[in-house]
């Protein structure tokens, strides 16, 4: 760790949800790293707490929190402007942010982040979650799950990895989550497309990876707890239904000339389901889910295989913490 410790940003934004804020706050609080602003960004929820989350950082913040800000937007920007005003009003050199119903896997994670930062020269990295129950934080599994690690481990070329992501198939790889960024990427690349309205990581990764740009990783660093069911697992709303009709035309179709023959026909088949699809006839579907079967066949493959392993891993957790119980009693 170096002698003088760089800021830290870590921001936390919020939508009228808050039943958890106070849990990704107070991991932030008790991290050990010594120098860290605080950011909370409020997207226009009519409700924020403001008061109550002013008074509660003040009675527990310790001297680590050199400065703290509540911004509230007077109208809904979405998640994309919202967190883009959040990171252009933070002084840090690095930005280590939280999604308001997670908390930091423990109060090394910024510590081991910015020393990794120092170590490597990266300007960005992704690190590996912990899934837990919505409710308790209970483990459920590792993501990436060490399943998709051989593979993920062969996605190591900046093509390979654009090639995962526009087609879907990037096993866990990275999530939006617990990928955190020096001050330096974002004078050199600048911030997320606000072309999109909700959704700032799949984007950023498809368009960062075809630039010619790697994404580094840092499996080795559990960053957070990330709770089943919460802000960054929601279910996708129209919103993001159109986030991601434009991702597929915008980020992967219009650049089909990249791919091979199969992945074209792959894209063609994303293309005409995210645009299309909806406004056929029953028949026409029918139709288009036939003349696509190999490719649906596939989609479904990968889907599937990841419920399995997913499903698997949940249960060797489940076995090895119970086993452990036991041995602990004998």
């Amino acid at each position: 760790m170096p002698k003088s410790y760089p800021l830290v940003t870590s921001i936390v934004l919020c939508y009228k949800k808050f039943d958890h804020l106070y849990d990704a706050i107070n991991s932030i609080l008790n991290q050990d790293y010594p120098r860290i602003e605080l950011i909370i960004s409020d997207d226009a929820s009519g409700n924020f707490p403001e008061e109550n989350v002013r008074n509660y950082i003040q009675k527990n913040k310790k001297n680590n929190i050199v400065n703290t800000k509540i911004i509230i937007n007077r109208q809904n920007l979405g998640t994309v402007r919202n967190l883009n005003g959040a990171l252009k009003a933070g002084s840090g050199e690095y930005f280590v942010g939280l999604p308001g119903d997670d908390v930091f896997y423990d109060n090394t994670v910024m510590r081991r982040v910015v020393e990794r930062f120092v170590e490597t020269g990266n300007e960005i990295l992704c690190c590996r979650r912990l899934r837990c129950s919505e409710e308790g934080l209970l483990p459920l599994r590792l993501m990436p799950n060490n399943a998709y690690l051989p593979i993920i481990k062969m996605i190591n070329s900046p093509k390979k990895q654009y090639r995962a992501f526009a087609l879907g198939r990037y096993y866990e790889m990275a999530s939006g989550s617990t990928t955190y960024f020096s001050r330096k990427h974002f004078e050199r690349w600048g911030y997320f497309d606000e072309s999109y309205i909700l959704w700032e990581d799949g984007p950023f990764f498809a368009q960062y990876t075809r630039s010619g740009n790697i994404i580094p990783t840092a499996y080795d660093i559990i960053a957070i707890r990330y709770r089943e069911g919460g802000i960054s697992n929601s279910k996708p709303n129209p919103l993001m239904l159109k986030d991601y009709s434009r991702f597929i035309n915008v980020e992967c179709y219009q650049h089909k000339d990249k791919f091979n023959k199969l992945d074209r026909r792959y894209l063609s088949f994303l293309f005409e389901r995210s645009t299309k699809f909806k406004g056929y006839s029953k028949s026409k579907q029918i139709w288009i889910l036939i003349k696509y079967f190999d490719v649906v066949i596939h989609k479904l493959g990968y889907k599937y295989f990841g419920l399995f392993i997913s499903f698997y891993e949940s249960n060797i957790r489940s076995f090895n913490e119970v086993k452990g119980e036991k041995n602990g009693l004998q």
